[in-house]
């Protein structure tokens, strides 16, 4: 790849890097996990067992072919961790004093 396409191969492996280091954050129960070092990770933060009460669907496109078999099983390996992932969810209370605007 070279040029444009070159570029957007990097800026997804680095969001894919970003995702990885959350995932492992999240699996060693460190304090400060990394959702701000991309945007993609930013934006998921709630969907990756954050404090909301969610439900989160992962899809993975997978390519059909063998010159892809690394990509695909280094994907496959990292949809299965994200699915290992749990969130803290809390409690919604709605309160007396709740109008709607």
């Amino acid at each position: 790849a070279t040029g444009e396409r070159l570029r957007e191969a990097q800026h997804i492996n680095r969001s894919l890097s970003a995702l990885a280091d959350v995932v492992v954050a999240k699996e060693k129960g460190v304090p400060h996990v990394p959702y701000r070092n991309s945007k993609l990770t930013h934006l998921l933060q709630d969907a990756l067992g954050g404090q909301q009460n969610s439900r989160t669907v992962i899809i993975i496109a997978l390519p059909p072919t063998r010159s892809s078999l690394g990509e695909t099983l280094h994907s496959l390996q990292l949809s299965a961790r994200l699915n290992s992932l749990r969130g803290c969810p809390i409690g919604v209370r709605k309160t007396e004093s709740y109008r709607p605007i």
